[in-house]
């Protein structure tokens, strides 16, 4: 059941205003950070330094390479621990979001460095091994094999990764399994599975997906869905997730973020033509100038960003008028969404310039006025 508002607290609209306000500042405030390293790291040579301690232990490419990056890395962890600690345990605990101590959310925290290490090493060396093969054009195979990951990932994600997080177990309950079954068959879905997973341990918040593909898809429905949902809005939810699915909307996405990651490494591979020589650097495999790789793609992705984030909100749009239809009852929608607002403290109707630059989702206003446009 949700819980009820203590006396005094501001409303649940204005709280999940301040809520969004913060994370937005701190957003900024990181990026403004990263930015700021970058360039002193860049401009002082604290890179090179980096780059020559390392090849002072060995001098493979491979290992200087894997070295400088985790060196590297948890340099970026420590510096933003800070930010990491205030936007996931503070403001979630200052908001009654979150349900974890701060034991918990540390032991969390490494989990999720420790994999980002693994996962970010992978690319990293596969990044520079590219380069060294193919010193000028590297753009176009980077991208190709970039992508082959990400599709490997994605359907690792249910079965390897998430359960390196969450417990998951199949969803109990004869009658809704029937009704979510029922419903992926309507939708011409094939699920492998449909499992429960215990979100509850670490938020109040609440989340569901449609996650893997072949072998591997299987609807995960956070416990704090079925705590608080009907089983007619939990169907509404899940019609939704599966109307992604229906209207291939995975492949369409991975297609654009494919053309924009592409483009973005081809303009970074003239910028770094035209930068490495204004740099000490041996040359632009040297992983000395990673700090101005990242510069570039981090700029590139802001420029993307509001297109990116453009077609999703088309996409979600889509499936949200797959959902009320798919379970034909439209005025479940409305109810799911009010619910979703309450309990996962989301801005109702955000300014319409944060919204076009970093929603990747229609307000929940647009999306309710929406449905009561379309389903009469």
């Amino acid at each position: 059941m949700m819980e009820e508002e203590p006396q005094g607290a501001p409303p649940p609209e204005q709280r999940a205003k301040q809520y969004h306000r913060i994370h937005l500042k701190l957003s900024l405030c990181r990026f403004a950070l990263s930015f700021a390293f970058l360039l002193v790291i860049i401009f002082s040579g604290a890179s090179l330094s980096l780059r020559q301690a390392v090849q002072s232990i060995g001098y493979n490419p491979w290992f200087v390479v894997g070295l400088y990056g985790l060196s590297f890395s948890l340099l970026v962890e420590l510096l933003f621990l800070p930010f990491s600690y205030y936007s996931g345990y503070a403001v979630e605990h200052r908001f009654r979001l979150s349900t974890q101590s701060r034991r918990a959310w540390l032991r969390e925290r490494g989990k999720g460095i420790g994999l980002s290490l693994l996962l970010g090493l992978l690319m990293l060396e596969v990044f520079y091994g590219i380069i060294r093969k193919y010193p000028r054009g590297w753009w176009l195979p980077v991208a190709g094999v970039f992508v082959f990951i990400f599709i490997i990932l994605a359907r690792l994600a249910p079965v390897v990764f998430l359960p390196i997080f969450f417990k998951l177990k199949e969803l109990e309950g004869e009658e809704l399994m029937r009704r979510l079954k029922a419903l992926a068959e309507r939708a011409g879905t094939e699920v492998r599975g449909i499992y429960e997973m215990d979100l509850s341990r670490k938020s109040k918040t609440v989340n569901a997906a449609l996650a893997g593909w072949g072998k591997t898809r299987r609807l995960i429905l956070s416990d704090t869905l079925l705590q608080n949902f009907t089983p007619e809005e939990i169907e509404t939810v899940i019609a939704h997730e599966l109307g992604h699915q229906v209207g291939h909307h995975t492949w369409k996405m991975m297609a654009l973020q494919t053309v924009t990651m592409g483009l973005s490494l081809f303009l970074c591979e003239r910028g770094l033509r035209k930068t490495i020589p204004l740099f000490p650097f041996q040359g632009v495999d040297d992983v000395a100038g990673l700090p101005l790789v990242i510069l570039i793609m981090s700029l590139l992705g802001l420029v993307f960003l509001p297109l990116i984030n453009a077609y999703s909100r088309h996409l979600e749009r889509r499936a949200d008028r797959f959902s009320p239809g798919n379970t034909e009852s439209p005025g479940f929608f409305i109810s799911t969404m009010e619910k979703l607002a309450e309990l996962n403290l989301a801005d109702k109707s955000p300014h319409p310039v944060v919204e076009f630059l970093f929603y990747s989702h229609p307000s929940i206003s647009k999306r309710i006025t929406d449905a009561k446009r379309i389903f009469k």
